[in-house]
């Protein structure tokens, strides 16, 4: 009975604005100088993407605008504009996925990154992360004994 009152829709709306609040904070403090690409081809060598050239180069910076627009269409869900906040984020994901060009670069620059810590891109997926599990709790409801 207690964990339904804790996390009932209504009681999760305001630790769901905290954490959108951290996301745009964390967002906007991610430097792009701090991603790296580790090439596991040769012997492993770490390259800051910010010193090599041609396409690669503007990565950190359409991640970085990434999270910052997703965070928008995470604003329109919790103010209960869902077609709004799925347009937008279709419409975000395209471009990136546009920009980027090849998914697997992208995984492979955040994993780098991530190992080679990144605290404030750890962070942020730490908090989608909770963000989701936050959200997604209620709609399984409590377990009864």
């Amino acid at each position: 009975m207690m964990a339904n009152r804790i996390f009932s829709i209504k009681s999760i709306k305001p630790i769901n604005y905290l954490i959108l609040l951290l996301l745009i904070s964390f967002s906007f403090l991610l430097n792009t100088d701090e991603f790296y690409i580790i090439d596991y081809i040769t012997d492993g060598d770490v390259y800051n993407l910010s010193d090599l050239q041609g396409e690669i180069n503007d990565n950190p910076m359409i991640i970085k605008l990434f999270l910052i627009i997703n965070n928008m269409s995470i604003l329109f869900f919790l103010l209960g504009r869902k077609f709004i906040g799925i347009f937008c984020f279709i419409l975000t994901a395209y471009f990136f996925v546009h920009l980027i060009g090849d998914l697997d670069l992208l995984f492979h620059i955040i994993y780098s990154s991530i190992k080679l810590k990144n605290l404030w891109l750890i962070l942020i997926l730490v908090l989608y992360f909770l963000l989701c599990l936050i959200n997604l709790f209620p709609l399984f409801g409590s377990v009864k004994k």
